[in-house]
């Protein structure tokens, strides 16, 4: 084993190829793949985009001590019939995260007011919508089936008032 004084960082330990110590040789090895890890990362982000989404929503979801369901969100999609839960308009699902009017996932009850991530507790909403409402909890508008199925009627939800 050689000791010596390291050529980049000047500390005295065990040296290895090219006269460095093990710290610096892993850091430069680091510098030289930087854009191979980078490029990895960020082909495995956006291949499992998903999965990120759900992991950051799990997250937030413990953090308040709320129930935790996985949520598949197209199928909160279908299920709204691409109707907003707050304005009732429709909602174009091709619209990206920062246009006003991509959709997200409101909850009806916010995780900060005690709510739980389920799909009961979940809805389909403009960002705008989503954003504007907040964490109250009296303004949301629910989307009704009338008794044919056929259209869809947009009912307003006062907090004093109870589902009958």
């Amino acid at each position: 084993m050689k000791y010596g004084v390291c050529k980049s960082c000047c500390y005295i330990t065990r040296l290895y190829s090219k006269g460095n110590c093990r710290r610096c040789s892993s850091k430069e090895e680091y510098n030289r793949n930087r854009n191979t890890y980078l490029s990895r990362f960020k082909r495995h982000y956006k291949d499992n985009k998903e999965y990120y989404k759900n992991k950051k929503n799990k997250r937030r979801v413990l953090k308040y001590n709320s129930k935790y369901v996985y949520i598949n969100i197209y199928n909160i999609y279908k299920r709204d019939r691409f109707k907003c839960g707050i304005c009732g308009l429709r909602v174009n699902t091709k619209l990206k995260h920062p246009h006003p009017y991509s959709p997200s996932l409101d909850h009806i009850v916010p995780l900060s007011k005690g709510g739980s991530h389920t799909p009961d507790n979940v809805q389909l909403a403009h960002l705008r919508c989503n954003i504007s409402k907040g964490s109250k909890t009296g303004f949301n508008k629910l989307l009704t089936q009338d008794s044919r199925g056929a259209k869809m009627g947009v009912v307003k939800q006062n907090e004093g008032e109870g589902n009958e």
